[in-house]
């Protein structure tokens, strides 16, 4: 018997290694692992997979995020054709081969290969004529319709209301779907900024930034029709990985700052800038997504929805010149929120904290937050320098243009 593994998500979709008969291949993050895995959710000596006359087996070598084996955690258990074991936000198709190559069967929809163990426990949607669907792409029975699209899960929920991943019926494209709270519904200031977030996410086309397609009106509320994003937000990163690598980190905000030039050429500004609205692909492209209290600055000024002296966005991540006053913020404003969501990214917690709202509000207008070498040595001299010059408190002192900050970040290598 012989065994490939081969990498189906991930940083390196398509690497494979080749287990021989009485053979075993140890995974993880050190060079001196038999198969390297660039992902640092992975450890440096994650997991084993071992070839012998009774089988192929896995076994967790204590990895500090676990191996998942068909989506169930294991330390030990034997290996199938077309089981997929999951390191960190990699994934891993095993293919066995036993004097002839085990008919695997793939997702029609995503490719993703299908174990037996799904086809075992019904979780595969198979029509009886060689098409297959994966537990993931598998319609949901009775599941809900709005307009064109079929409801297929829920992927998270916010103050404004729901996001679901959804396909159109028509056409078979999956799409997330953001709907209004049903209690909003009847805010004429909710659905004002609802519908302002449609029209100008509608009006930016940039691979930075998440499009928007359609706006629909059904069951009673409306819904944006958006770019489906096969990834993870960043601070659902920070959440399992304590930080991101510096080359990682400095890379999302180069992307995001290239997604701020673009909507700031179109006149409009974010004013939410934050971990929970950028999110990142396995292969690490990064997207800015919720533009639901951005302003036109054609229209500055004459909206209603933001009255004088108001303040929004999210508290740790905001300027002192949006704190004071939101009308106040410009270009600037959103360079210094890319800024303070760069020092979570590479610190590992925000630069700005405190046990209450006034204490944070102390440190956002009269406290720098503490140098970011200091918290994490690895950040190099000429990054740290690029990151304090985003949040220094008056504006003009900051990058005057996302496009300056893109270019150092491309200076540095990033």
């Amino acid at each position: 018997m012989r065994a490939e593994l081969k990498i189906v998500k991930g940083r390196q979709v398509g690497k494979s290694v080749a287990v021989g008969p009485d053979e075993s291949v140890t995974l993880g993050r050190s060079v001196s692992a038999d198969f390297q895995v660039h992902d640092q959710a992975v450890s440096r000596r994650h997991c084993t997979v071992s070839v012998t006359p009774a089988g192929c087996q896995l076994v967790d070598l204590g990895s500090a995020n676990g191996t998942y084996v068909n989506g169930r955690r294991t330390n030990q258990c034997p290996l199938r054709a077309g089981d997929e074991v999951r390191l960190g936000s990699t994934l891993i198709t095993i293919l066995l081969e036993s004097g002839f190559l085990v008919d695997i069967k793939f997702c029609s929809r995503c490719g993703r290969s299908l174990s037996q163990a799904t086809f075992d426990g019904g979780e595969v949607y198979d029509d009886g004529g060689g098409q297959y669907l994966c537990p993931e792409c598998k319609p949901t029975v009775d599941a809900p319709v709005i307009g064109d699209y079929r409801v297929t899960r829920m992927l998270g929920r916010g103050a404004m209301g729901t996001v679901y991943m959804g396909e159109s019926i028509s056409t078979g494209l999956r799409v997330a779907l953001k709907a209004l709270a049903l209690d909003k519904t009847q805010n004429e200031k909710c659905v004002k900024r609802f519908l302002q977030e449609a029209k100008l996410a509608a009006s930016l086309q940039h691979a930075g930034i998440v499009q928007v397609f359609d706006i629909i009106e059904a069951m009673g509320t409306y819904c944006l029709v958006m770019e489906f994003v096969d990834g993870c937000s960043v601070i659902e990163k920070l959440e399992r990985q304590g930080r991101l690598e510096v080359a990682d980190g400095a890379s999302v905000a180069r992307q995001i700052a290239a997604a701020l030039q673009h909507a700031f050429e179109a006149k409009i500004i974010h004013r939410d800038i934050k971990p929970h609205n950028i999110l990142v692909t396995d292969d690490g492209r990064a997207k800015l997504v919720d533009f639901g209290i951005a302003k036109s600055l054609e229209q500055s000024g004459l909206s209603r929805i933001t009255a004088p002296g108001q303040h929004l966005g999210t508290l740790s991540y905001m300027s002192p010149e949006q704190l004071r006053n939101a009308l106040s913020a410009d270009q600037r404003s959103d360079i210094y929120s890319l800024g303070a969501t760069l020092y979570h990214m590479l610190a590992g917690v925000p630069p700005v904290a405190g046990k209450d709202f006034e204490e944070v509000v102390i440190g956002i207008l009269d406290r720098y937050p503490t140098p970011i070498r200091d918290v994490n040595p690895a950040v190099p001299e000429s990054l740290a320098q690029v990151l304090e010059k985003t949040m220094r408190k008056d504006p003009d002192e900051r990058y005057q243009f996302s496009s300056e900050l893109e270019r150092d970040l491309v200076a540095l290598g990033f």
